[in-house]
Parts: C-alpha cells; sequence; structure tokens
C-alpha cells in the first residue's frame, strides 16, 4: 500500500500499525496490508481530468509496462514506482 501523509509528516512505524488496524476494524483482516510506504508528494499518477491512475502502479509493481504514460498530467510520478518495483523483488 503506497500512502500520501500531510505535509510536515512522516509515516512512521506508528501510523503504519494506526491504518493497520483501521482496516481491519472497518473492512476485514483481508484488506491488511503486508506493507506500507510512503508515497511522495507527486507521486500519485493522474490523469489530465484529476482522476488517480491506480492501474497503473499496479501494472508496474508487477512487472508489466505502462503504455499510455502520455495520458497522465504527471508521468514522471510513475517512475517512483519503478525504483520501488525494483527494492521489493
Amino acid at each position: 500500500m503506497f500512502v500520501l501523509v500531510n505535509e510536515g509528516y512522516d509515516l512512521n512505524d506508528d501510523l503504519k500499525v494506526k491504518i493497520k488496524q483501521t482496516l481491519r476494524e472497518k473492512t476485514s483482516p483481508r484488506h491488511v496490508p503486508k506493507l506500507i510506504f510512503q508515497a511522495p508528494p507527486d507521486g500519485i499518477p493522474y490523469t489530465f481530468s484529476n482522476k488517480k491512475v491506480e492501474i497503473a502502479v499496479t501494472k508496474i509493481i508487477h512487472g508489466m509496462e505502462v503504455t499510455n504514460r502520455g495520458a497522465l498530467r504527471n508521468p514522471e510520478s510513475l517512475d517512483f514506482y519503478l525504483e520501488m518495483k525494483d527494492k521489493l523483488q
């Protein structure tokens, strides 16, 4: 799971535990991620119509190619996930 935190805050272990507890209580244990990472402030890819592009991130993490970078308002945001993919393998 990748999360954005408010400016001036960092994703520390306490916050990770709180996120996991909240997901476990509000949804179910199967929704609790094993890993949680902090995305950079500009790290969420968006289309030009301001929709989040989660599928592109999923493709990158699973080793697939993202072919529609031109459809993104901020295609450089995908570079963070390319680096993370290498660290996760």
